[in-house]
Protein backbone atom coordinates (compact mmCIF):
# COMPACT_ATOMS: atom_id res chain seq x y z
CA UNK A 1 0.00 0.00 0.00
CA UNK A 2 2.96 2.46 0.70
CA UNK A 3 4.52 1.39 -2.81
CA UNK A 4 1.23 2.54 -4.37
CA UNK A 5 0.49 5.79 -2.31
CA UNK A 6 4.17 6.10 -2.95
CA UNK A 7 3.61 5.95 -7.23
CA UNK A 8 0.05 7.79 -7.47
CA UNK A 9 1.95 10.81 -6.02
CA UNK A 10 5.09 10.48 -7.53
CA UNK A 11 2.49 10.41 -11.22
CA UNK A 12 0.98 13.65 -9.66
CA UNK A 13 4.61 15.40 -9.60
CA UNK A 14 4.82 15.25 -6.20
CA UNK A 15 8.94 15.87 -5.20
CA UNK A 16 10.56 12.38 -4.76
CA UNK A 17 11.04 13.19 -0.64
CA UNK A 18 7.65 14.01 -0.31
CA UNK A 19 6.21 10.99 -2.05
CA UNK A 20 8.32 8.82 0.75
CA UNK A 21 7.54 10.77 3.58
CA UNK A 22 3.81 10.39 2.94
CA UNK A 23 3.73 6.56 2.39
CA UNK A 24 5.98 6.09 5.30
CA UNK A 25 3.68 8.52 7.58
CA UNK A 26 0.53 6.43 6.23
CA UNK A 27 1.96 3.30 6.77
CA UNK A 28 3.40 4.25 10.40
CA UNK A 29 -0.34 5.76 11.31
CA UNK A 30 -2.28 3.14 10.54
CA UNK A 31 0.25 0.52 12.47
CA UNK A 32 0.01 2.97 15.36
CA UNK A 33 -3.69 2.85 15.46
CA UNK A 34 -3.96 -0.49 15.12
CA UNK A 35 -1.88 -0.87 18.31
CA UNK A 36 -3.15 1.47 20.09
CA UNK A 37 -6.89 2.70 19.17
CA UNK A 38 -7.01 5.98 20.95
CA UNK A 39 -4.42 8.17 18.25
CA UNK A 40 -7.42 7.74 16.06
CA UNK A 41 -8.43 11.18 17.35
CA UNK A 42 -5.81 12.98 15.40
CA UNK A 43 -7.05 11.87 12.33
CA UNK A 44 -8.83 14.87 11.88
CA UNK A 45 -6.14 17.40 12.05
CA UNK A 46 -3.60 15.51 10.03
CA UNK A 47 -6.33 15.61 7.38
CA UNK A 48 -6.99 19.37 7.63
CA UNK A 49 -2.80 19.93 7.46
CA UNK A 50 -2.82 17.56 4.69
CA UNK A 51 -3.76 20.86 2.16
CA UNK A 52 -0.66 23.77 0.99
CA UNK A 53 -3.58 26.00 2.04
CA UNK A 54 -2.85 24.98 5.87
CA UNK A 55 0.40 23.15 5.67
CA UNK A 56 3.23 25.38 5.36
CA UNK A 57 6.35 24.46 5.88
CA UNK A 58 8.37 27.00 8.59
CA UNK A 59 5.39 28.84 9.62
CA UNK A 60 5.80 30.16 13.38
CA UNK A 61 4.03 27.85 16.05
CA UNK A 62 1.40 29.59 17.89
CA UNK A 63 3.12 29.29 20.93
CA UNK A 64 6.23 31.55 20.16
CA UNK A 65 3.25 34.53 20.50
CA UNK A 66 2.10 32.95 24.10
CA UNK A 67 4.59 35.55 26.12
CA UNK A 68 2.04 36.68 28.80
CA UNK A 69 -1.51 37.53 29.00
CA UNK A 70 -0.76 41.34 27.69
CA UNK A 71 1.02 40.36 24.64
CA UNK A 72 -0.22 40.42 21.39
CA UNK A 73 -0.79 37.17 19.71
CA UNK A 74 -0.60 36.91 15.77
CA UNK A 75 -4.02 34.99 16.26
CA UNK A 76 -5.57 38.25 17.28
CA UNK A 77 -9.58 38.52 17.51
CA UNK A 78 -10.10 39.54 14.24
CA UNK A 79 -7.47 37.25 12.62
CA UNK A 80 -9.36 34.66 13.83
CA UNK A 81 -12.62 35.52 13.21
CA UNK A 82 -12.07 35.75 9.34
CA UNK A 83 -9.35 32.82 9.53
CA UNK A 84 -12.44 30.63 10.60
CA UNK A 85 -14.44 31.90 8.44
CA UNK A 86 -12.25 30.86 5.92
CA UNK A 87 -11.44 27.89 7.55
CA UNK A 88 -14.83 26.58 7.69
CA UNK A 89 -15.58 27.33 3.72
CA UNK A 90 -12.40 26.09 2.66
CA UNK A 91 -12.29 23.24 4.94
CA UNK A 92 -15.45 21.49 3.41
CA UNK A 93 -14.93 23.04 -0.59
CA UNK A 94 -11.57 21.43 -0.29
CA UNK A 95 -11.97 18.54 2.17
CA UNK A 96 -11.14 15.84 -0.34
CA UNK A 97 -7.77 16.37 -2.59
CA UNK A 98 -5.71 13.61 -3.78
CA UNK A 99 -3.36 14.30 -0.59
CA UNK A 100 -5.65 13.71 1.46
CA UNK A 101 -7.80 10.77 -0.16
CA UNK A 102 -4.31 8.75 -0.71
CA UNK A 103 -3.26 9.01 3.30
CA UNK A 104 -6.51 7.84 4.08
CA UNK A 105 -7.02 4.84 1.91
CA UNK A 106 -2.93 3.74 2.67
CA UNK A 107 -3.62 4.45 6.75
CA UNK A 108 -6.77 2.80 6.67
CA UNK A 109 -5.38 -0.40 4.26
CA UNK A 110 -2.92 -0.69 6.42
CA UNK A 111 -4.97 -0.26 9.55
CA UNK A 112 -7.46 -3.19 8.12
CA UNK A 113 -5.18 -5.01 6.56
CA UNK A 114 -3.39 -6.00 10.25
CA UNK A 115 -6.51 -6.17 12.13
CA UNK A 116 -8.30 -8.67 9.57
CA UNK A 117 -4.65 -10.60 9.56
CA UNK A 118 -5.61 -10.05 13.77
CA UNK A 119 -8.79 -11.43 13.72
CA UNK A 120 -7.95 -14.53 11.30
CA UNK A 121 -5.47 -15.52 13.87
CA UNK A 122 -7.20 -14.61 16.96
CA UNK A 123 -11.12 -14.65 16.59
CA UNK A 124 -13.48 -12.93 18.19
CA UNK A 125 -11.40 -12.51 21.02
CA UNK A 126 -8.93 -10.45 19.48
CA UNK A 127 -11.91 -7.68 18.16
CA UNK A 128 -13.26 -7.98 21.58
CA UNK A 129 -10.22 -6.98 23.57
CA UNK A 130 -8.81 -4.41 21.14
CA UNK A 131 -11.53 -3.01 19.62
CA UNK A 132 -15.43 -3.63 20.99
CA UNK A 133 -14.27 -3.96 24.71
CA UNK A 134 -13.55 -0.34 24.99
CA UNK A 135 -16.90 1.09 23.66
CA UNK A 136 -18.62 -0.54 26.72
CA UNK A 137 -15.94 -0.85 29.14
CA UNK A 138 -16.24 0.22 32.75
CA UNK A 139 -13.79 0.36 36.03
CA UNK A 140 -14.93 0.44 39.36
CA UNK A 141 -11.62 0.39 40.94
CA UNK A 142 -8.56 2.33 40.10
CA UNK A 143 -10.03 4.99 38.53
CA UNK A 144 -9.26 9.00 38.40
CA UNK A 145 -11.99 9.35 35.77
CA UNK A 146 -14.72 12.31 36.58
CA UNK A 147 -17.22 9.23 36.10
CA UNK A 148 -15.81 7.41 38.57
CA UNK A 149 -18.55 8.13 41.06
CA UNK A 150 -21.71 7.66 39.11
CA UNK A 151 -20.08 4.05 37.72
CA UNK A 152 -19.50 3.30 41.53
CA UNK A 153 -22.82 4.04 43.35
CA UNK A 154 -24.26 1.93 40.29
CA UNK A 155 -22.07 -0.28 39.47
CA UNK A 156 -24.33 -3.28 40.90
CA UNK A 157 -27.17 -2.07 38.25
CA UNK A 158 -25.63 -3.29 34.72
CA UNK A 159 -25.63 0.26 32.20
CA UNK A 160 -27.27 0.03 28.70
CA UNK A 161 -25.25 -0.11 25.78
CA UNK A 162 -26.85 3.29 25.52
CA UNK A 163 -25.58 4.79 28.40
CA UNK A 164 -22.01 3.40 28.22
CA UNK A 165 -22.19 5.02 24.59
CA UNK A 166 -23.46 8.59 25.66
CA UNK A 167 -20.27 9.45 27.83
CA UNK A 168 -18.40 9.71 24.97
CA UNK A 169 -20.03 13.07 23.76
CA UNK A 170 -18.49 15.39 25.49
CA UNK A 171 -14.97 13.79 24.44
CA UNK A 172 -16.31 14.31 20.43
CA UNK A 173 -17.54 17.51 21.68
CA UNK A 174 -14.24 18.48 23.44
CA UNK A 175 -11.97 16.95 20.16
CA UNK A 176 -14.04 19.13 17.80
CA UNK A 177 -13.86 22.49 19.37
CA UNK A 178 -10.35 21.55 19.88
CA UNK A 179 -9.59 20.74 16.45
CA UNK A 180 -11.62 23.20 15.08
CA UNK A 181 -9.28 26.22 17.19
CA UNK A 182 -5.93 24.74 17.26
CA UNK A 183 -5.38 22.00 14.32
CA UNK A 184 -3.22 24.85 12.31
CA UNK A 185 -0.93 24.54 15.64
CA UNK A 186 -0.45 20.85 15.22
CA UNK A 187 1.96 19.97 18.34
CA UNK A 188 -0.31 21.98 20.64
CA UNK A 189 -3.39 20.61 19.00
CA UNK A 190 -2.32 16.79 19.65
CA UNK A 191 -1.51 17.74 23.05
CA UNK A 192 -4.52 19.53 23.91
CA UNK A 193 -6.23 16.65 22.24
CA UNK A 194 -5.02 13.60 24.09
CA UNK A 195 -5.05 15.65 27.48
CA UNK A 196 -8.95 16.43 27.14
CA UNK A 197 -9.52 12.77 25.55
CA UNK A 198 -8.03 11.12 29.31
CA UNK A 199 -9.54 13.74 31.21
CA UNK A 200 -12.88 12.86 29.85
CA UNK A 201 -12.65 9.15 29.40
CA UNK A 202 -14.80 7.00 31.78
CA UNK A 203 -11.85 5.48 32.53
CA UNK A 204 -8.68 6.84 33.92
CA UNK A 205 -5.68 4.68 35.15
CA UNK A 206 -2.03 6.06 35.71
CA UNK A 207 -0.70 4.93 32.70
CA UNK A 208 -3.10 7.56 30.79
CA UNK A 209 -1.23 10.33 31.96
CA UNK A 210 1.82 9.34 29.96
CA UNK A 211 -0.65 9.31 27.10
CA UNK A 212 0.06 13.41 26.94
CA UNK A 213 3.42 13.65 28.69
CA UNK A 214 5.17 12.26 25.88
CA UNK A 215 4.61 14.92 23.88
CA UNK A 216 5.17 17.87 26.08
CA UNK A 217 8.55 17.47 24.60
CA UNK A 218 7.73 19.60 21.02
CA UNK A 219 5.88 21.90 22.71
CA UNK A 220 7.28 23.21 25.75
CA UNK A 221 10.37 24.60 23.37
CA UNK A 222 7.78 27.36 22.19
CA UNK A 223 5.99 27.87 25.36
CA UNK A 224 6.85 30.60 27.64
CA UNK A 225 5.29 28.27 30.57
CA UNK A 226 7.50 28.43 33.89
CA UNK A 227 7.61 25.62 36.81
CA UNK A 228 7.63 28.24 39.14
Amino acid sequence: MGLLIHKILKLRGVPEKLCTYSAMAAFWYGLVVHLRVYPIIYALPIIILLDPLYFQPGKKPVLVDWSSRTSKSSYDSSNMKATGSKYIWNFFRNMITWRRAMFGIASGSTFLILTGMSFYLYGWDFLHEALLYHLTRTDLRHNFSIYFYHIYLHYEHEFSILEKLISFLPQLTVQLILVSRFALDFPFCLFLQTMAFVAFNKVITVQYFVWFFCLLPIILPWSNMKIK
